[in-house]
């Protein structure tokens, strides 16, 4: 879909997923993976919980009692030097309708008014949905694929607050894989 950015904007766009697939066919594994560049972005994510029980070994785990955690990390790309121990790094992720409090890696009122601001690194892992519990205010953030948010929401990002989550609700916060 050439969307707002116009022919030009989504060939680019196809010249970097181009890129991204030659890159991991000729080098393997990304350490980190561009969520836009994926043909299909939610049979990525369940594979990541199909991998968690294959590299644990644990046979008595169904499916089903997987979830994915999400964890937006301090790094930014260049800090990345491997591969997740577990899970995967997804770069290149913006949030739309609020800001990113660096230092204590939470979603705040955005003090620019930029539409879309960049997250660091976010680190997507599997755990069984008894552990899936915070110790903090959490607001589940949609994930889409691009600002029409059509095809609805790939999964969602736990991020941390200080506000009600119904704050960023009505705000309509979310996180894109692409500004496009």
């Amino acid at each position: 879909r050439a969307g707002d950015a116009g022919l030009a904007g989504w060939l680019g766009g196809l010249m970097q997923r181009c890129e991204q697939w030659r890159r991991w066919i000729d080098k393997g594994r990304p350490a980190a993976y561009w969520l836009t560049g994926l043909l299909q972005p939610r049979t990525f994510l369940n594979a990541i919980r199909q991998e968690h029980i294959r590299k644990k070994e644990k046979h008595d785990v169904q499916l089903e009692d997987l979830v994915l955690f999400s964890e937006v990390t301090k790094m930014e790309l260049n800090d990345i030097k491997g591969h997740a121990d577990d899970g995967v790094y997804i770069h290149s992720l913006v949030l739309e309708g609020c800001g990113w409090h660096k230092r204590d890696s939470k979603i705040v009122d955005n003090p620019t008014r930029n539409p879309f601001v960049p997250i660091p690194i976010l680190h997507v892992t599997a755990v069984s949905k008894k552990q899936r519990q915070w110790d903090h205010v959490v607001y589940e953030a949609p994930v889409y694929m691009d600002k029409t948010r059509t095809g609805g929401s790939i999964f969602s990002v736990e991020v941390k607050t200080d506000d009600s989550p119904a704050k960023w609700t009505m705000r309509g916060v979310a996180i894109l894989a692409s500004r496009d």
